[in-house]
């Protein structure tokens, strides 16, 4: 039997082919630089750029374009109108939580490899994109295979884009059925018609005739073909020899498949060369929208920003005192004082160090000594600063806002959702009786009734008290 070689490994340092005498004609002539299509400068470096896959030249490019051009290992795969129908997601057993309908699930779940996903709603994806693992070496994701929808570029039925290409547009189809008639070719040029509700098991595929007009019927449209699509239907079954309903199968779908790869590519040499880029390598194309459906949209967002602004105003404190003070704040009051503190701070301070123990060093004492401040009228002299130190010194939550749309102050009680003022209150009284009595968190000698009192049950539980 015939043996072919193994391709070196995709990743590996593939030598260019032999160098041309037309290449090197155009590697000497050319004054841009085929990557970045920049002109070549007099002390640029250029160098022969050559595909590590093919070993073909590409062109002359600038040193640093040729060493980071990489050669993409993304193989695209085209489906039309797959986001729909063919690579349409519903839940199952796998671990993403889902399964593709169609050959998809086959690709997904056959070779070794992990697949990403580019949804739009749960069950509705744009693209999905395959992770090959090489089998002869030891590397990961040696090729992509990266599933688009052509819908997203040509939006509409293949039948209505084929009919927009000449004959001698069709490539692909041509070279499959190249030894066939022009009469016989034309019968393909355009998308066939296939009964899908009526082959409802295998044995009738094994049908000698193709099955009456009626049988195309398609609930999806409450309609069958036309007269005219099932009349070329049946020339084409009488004109290539057909034998069984399975034959006009593999016929039907080969078409199927010819007429998109021809579409798609007539759509990529366009804009390549119109536009300067390969849509191959892209989920989709730009979309316009109806005014009133952009209108839609917009109201959609709208109440969405409305929704987190209640919720917020729900979760969040901002109906307390000390957040209400914050109302009457001056900014430029606050900037002033702000601005003068280093000032004061050495000017006022530092005359009174002969008095000041080492607990000046402190920042408690510092601050204390700063806001008892007082001008020549006996008015505090940093009275906005205060209270900002206050409000950033008891912090209502330390997780506020990572809790807005969380469970957790729902579950979790006010003793320990916030600092109350209550408790704060609590605190410094405590602080008060410690000091006077001269105890500290070392010789603190703990009661059974302050147990009592911190038990989960109390704490946490359907009758906790409010004056814990």
């Amino acid at each position: 039997g015939r043996s072919f070689k193994h391709p070196p490994p995709l990743y590996s340092n593939v030598l260019m082919a032999n160098f041309t005498r037309d290449d090197w004609e155009n590697f000497t002539s050319a004054s841009h630089c085929h990557v970045c299509e920049k002109l070549f400068m007099k002390d640029d470096m250029r160098v022969r750029d050559h595909c590590h896959l093919t070993r073909r030249y590409r062109g002359p490019a600038h040193s640093n374009c040729n060493l980071n051009y990489k050669d993409s290992h993304c193989i695209p795969v085209v489906f039309h109108n797959s986001s729909g129908y063919d690579v349409h997601f519903m839940g199952g057993s796998c671990p993403t939580g889902c399964y593709p309908h169609f050959i998809i699930k086959e690709i997904a779940t056959t070779y070794e490899g992990h697949v990403d996903l580019l949804p739009i709603t749960k069950e509705k994806y744009i693209s999905f994109t395959k992770h090959v693992d090489s089998t002869k070496i030891d590397q990961k994701n040696c090729v992509q295979l990266r599933f688009i929808d052509s819908y997203r570029f040509l939006a509409s039925s293949l039948d209505k884009l084929s009919s927009f290409l000449n004959n001698d547009k069709l490539w692909v189809l041509r070279r499959e059925f190249s030894n066939s008639s022009e009469e016989n070719f034309n019968l393909l040029t355009r998308k066939g018609v296939f009964p899908y509700e009526y082959i409802d098991c295998s044995e009738k595929l094994n049908e000698l005739c193709l099955p009456p007009r009626k049988s195309f019927y398609s609930s999806l449209t409450d309609s069958t073909v036309s007269e005219s699509y099932y009349a070329r239907a049946v020339n084409v079954w009488l004109r290539f020899s057909v034998q069984t309903l399975g034959e006009y199968s593999d016929l039907y779908l080969k078409t199927d498949v010819f007429l998109l790869a021809d579409v798609f590519e007539n759509f990529r040499a366009n804009c390549i060369a119109s536009y300067g880029f390969d849509p191959a390598y892209w989920m989709s194309l730009l979309t316009t929208l109806s005014v009133e459906h952009a209108h839609e949209v917009y109201l959609k967002c709208l109440e969405f920003y409305k929704t987190i602004i209640r919720e917020m105003l729900k979760r969040l404190p901002y109906n307390d005192e000390i957040f209400k003070q914050l109302r009457n704040i001056d900014i430029t009051k606050l900037a002033n004082e702000w601005r003068i503190l280093p000032s004061f701070f050495n000017d006022v301070i530092s005359q009174d160090k002969d008095k000041i123990d080492n607990r000046s060093m402190s920042p408690d004492f510092m601050w204390k000594k700063i806001f008892e401040s007082v001008n020549l009228n006996n008015n505090k002299i940093f009275p906005n600063l205060e209270l900002v130190c206050a409000v950033l010194s008891f912090p209502h939550s330390n997780a506020e806002a990572e809790r807005i749309f969380s469970i957790v102050p729902d579950v979790k009680n006010k003793k320990r959702n916030r600092i109350l003022n209550e408790t704060i209150f609590a605190i410094c009284v405590m602080r008060s009786s410690f000091q006077a009595k001269g105890n500290n968190c070392i010789n603190f000698e703990v009661l059974p009734d302050h147990l009592k009192l911190h038990n989960s049950q109390n704490l946490y539980g359907d009758g906790a008290s409010d004056d814990f």
